[in-house]
């Protein structure tokens, strides 16, 4: 069976970006294992050129030549060229490949993280509360944010003497790009904030703000199988080691790409975990999984509180699967090894398509 492996080009020398070179390793060694065929097919969407039609159709057309049975999808950042991304996933269509992971759509909803927290927020899925900058308004009113917060006194009264903290987040990108102690911020301070300061703090991203939540940090993972089964694979937290007491808990660019910071050093994953909401932690990301429609595999990123409430941060369609990440963990942990994996990942994709 022949493999074409698609992903985005590799163009910055960034960790974050240099990480696909691993997930494609990742998928190679799998599809040797399998006995299988595999070609790359790169395809820039950071910097699109104007004439892209010419280069699609040219990238399509090697695929079309190459003949695979299914194509693994390894794209990313859709953020910058998401009319692009979409066109070639209808391309993935039009020529009769089926792909693994999940659909264009499902991608848009989860990787745009205003989309994906109104769709949790309509789900009745927990969340933290959440608000975007209005491109109206030269300031922020954080009394804009839904009333319901603080049904027992008035608004604003309650949202100072809570002295509640806010995270400033990019609305697209993922792995924690743009993440950092200076994402969370006092009521006070975000308040006194312009469209124009979070886009220089962002480096022209457009942002939003969600509430942070001090509490522990979990990972739970979801494979699908052939009989769409989905399986919840074990759980994993991500700990705070050492923590100094006035640094948010945070997992940020740091701590997830840059492996000489303290960051990094101090935020182990680890499984095992025991507690009785765990449970209740599954179903959420299993219903994560039905509302967004998702496919093949994921990762649902939440947090628990002091009290024991739960909030979904963020789902990861199709998420990194070198061999250091959280998903592979959890596999591994679970015991697959690396060809069941993809083995996995592209069997649901033919059982879907046809």
């Amino acid at each position: 069976m022949k493999v074409a492996i698609v992903y985005s080009e590799i163009l910055i020398e960034r960790p974050d970006i240099q990480d696909t070179i691993e997930e494609i390793a990742f998928v190679i060694e799998a599809i040797g294992k399998l006995g299988y065929e595999h070609n790359l097919f790169p395809v820039n969407l950071v910097n699109p050129l104007s004439g892209f039609e010419n280069e699609l159709e040219a990238f399509v057309n090697s695929i079309k030549t190459y003949k695979p049975a299914v194509i693994f999808n390894l794209i990313e950042e859709i953020d910058t060229s998401e009319h692009v991304y979409s066109l070639i996933m209808r391309s993935f269509k039009e020529i009769d490949i089926p792909y693994t992971g999940s659909s264009f759509g499902v991608i848009h909803n989860t990787t745009n993280k205003v989309v994906a927290k109104n769709i949790l927020q309509k789900s009745n899925i927990p969340t933290p509360h959440w608000n975007v900058w209005s491109e109206g308004n030269t300031n922020l009113h954080i009394n804009n944010l839904s009333k319901e917060l603080f049904p027992e006194k008035p608004f604003q009264e309650k949202l100072f003497q809570e002295k509640l903290l806010w995270m400033v987040k990019p609305v697209w990108e993922d792995g924690s790009v743009g993440i950092g102690d200076f994402s969370v911020l006092p009521s006070n301070t975000l308040q006194t904030l312009t469209v124009g300061q979070t886009k220089r703090l962002f480096d022209g991203r457009p942002t939003f703000f969600e509430q942070y939540i001090d509490g522990r940090e979990f990972n739970v993972s979801l494979l699908e199988h052939i009989d769409g089964y989905v399986e919840i694979l074990p759980v994993s937290e991500i700990v705070f080691n050492d923590w100094p007491t006035d640094k948010p808990k945070i997992v940020d660019y740091k701590a997830k790409w840059e492996s000489n910071s303290f960051e990094y050093a101090n935020t182990p994953r680890v499984f095992d975990c025991t507690e009785p909401f765990i449970p209740v932690m599954k179903d959420i990301a299993l219903t994560c999984w039905q509302v967004f429609n998702l496919n093949g595999y994921a990762r649902v990123d939440m947090r628990v509180d002091s009290r024991g409430n739960m909030y979904v941060l963020e789902i990861n369609t199709n998420p990194c699967i070198g061999y250091e990440s959280g998903f592979i963990a959890s596999c591994a942990r679970a015991g697959y090894g690396t060809a069941d994996i993809i083995n996995r990942i592209i069997n649901v994709a033919l059982k879907r398509y046809f």
